[in-house]
């Protein structure tokens, strides 16, 4: 017996297999961190600094989102895990390319986004015609993130979601 899947099917298999291997992670040991009452974010711990060891990348689920963890030149970044060029099609960003500019490249569009604020700095580069058809709709969420001896917290709250969100 065997179950022959079209490539649709297939796709939506290895996805559905690839998300299975996505984990929550959790800090184990919360130190409390310093927290200014008027920075109006809500920093959460979620995970040891030692989950996260430089040049790797770590995907969390915070609060619903799918969040990336990243180093980029001796600092840590947490982003989206979706490409804003790809929607809901995103393979995710866990493999994607970094720039010496500090931008992260969409591994299907080749579209760049600011690890810092999530603008927009390429859109669609290589495509003319989905550059035309497809608008710069938004920009890539990026969460605060700070750490301490024992743990790298993010706020969720405080993030870039859009040009609208402060």
């Amino acid at each position: 017996p065997f179950l022959l899947l079209s490539p649709y099917h297939s796709n939506q298999y290895a996805r559905s297999k690839c998300l299975r291997l996505t984990t929550t992670c959790k800090a184990t040991q919360v130190s409390v961190a310093e927290e200014s009452s008027s920075s109006g974010k809500n920093w959460v711990p979620v995970v040891p600094v030692s989950a996260l060891p430089r040049g790797e990348r770590r995907v969390i689920i915070q609060e619903g989102e799918t969040i990336l963890l990243l180093w980029y030149k001796e600092q840590i970044f947490a982003i989206e895990n979706r490409s804003p060029a790809e929607g809901a099609y995103s393979e995710g960003l866990k493999n994607a390319k970094l720039t010496q500019d500090g931008c992260i490249v969409c591994p299907t569009t080749d579209s760049t986004f600011d690890l810092r604020t999530g603008e927009i700095r390429d859109w669609y580069p290589n495509n003319p015609v989905l550059r035309v058809l497809t608008p710069a709709l938004r920009n890539l969420f990026v969460y605060p993130v700070k750490t301490d001896e024992q743990n790298i917290y993010i706020s969720i709250t405080g993030g870039f979601k859009s040009d609208a969100a402060t």
